[in-house]
């Protein structure tokens, strides 16, 4: 019993599988749940941690989650393989920045536009109609 719990996935998913039913099959008291429990702590971790947050409800669902999970992460890990190294972010040392306010119009020298055009009292009566 003390073997099964320290078996260690040290190369694939299906490898570990055949060694952990050797172990198992050695013995035949050992419930289902707790043959779930072993597996699952002797896998790689991040393979685990996906297995565990979908909750293996036998011993072969386990097996089948943890090689669904493995395939899962060499893919991403052959994704990023094939993406163009030489695109990479690169941060600009000098960005774009928001033109400098005119110091002549006090309104927008605060950083405020001005968004009426102030009309003097003579344009303003010129403008209005006349009954």
């Amino acid at each position: 019993m003390s073997a099964i719990s320290k078996l260690v996935q040290t190369g694939t998913v299906s490898a570990y599988i055949s060694q952990f039913e050797t172990m198992v099959n050695l013995v035949p008291d050992l419930q289902e749940a707790h043959q779930v429990n072993l597996f699952l702590s002797g896998i790689r971790t991040d393979i685990q941690a996906g297995v565990r947050l979908l909750t293996p409800t036998s011993l072969s669902h386990a097996f089948e989650l943890a090689l669904c999970q493995e395939d899962a992460i060499e893919a991403t890990k052959s994704f990023h393989a094939t993406t163009n190294p030489y695109h990479q972010y690169t941060k600009h040392p000098n960005p774009i920045s928001n033109p400098k306010p005119n110091s002549s119009n006090p309104s927008a020298a605060n950083g405020v536009k001005a968004l009426f055009h102030g009309l003097s009292r003579k344009k303003q009566e010129r403008k209005r109609p006349m009954f």
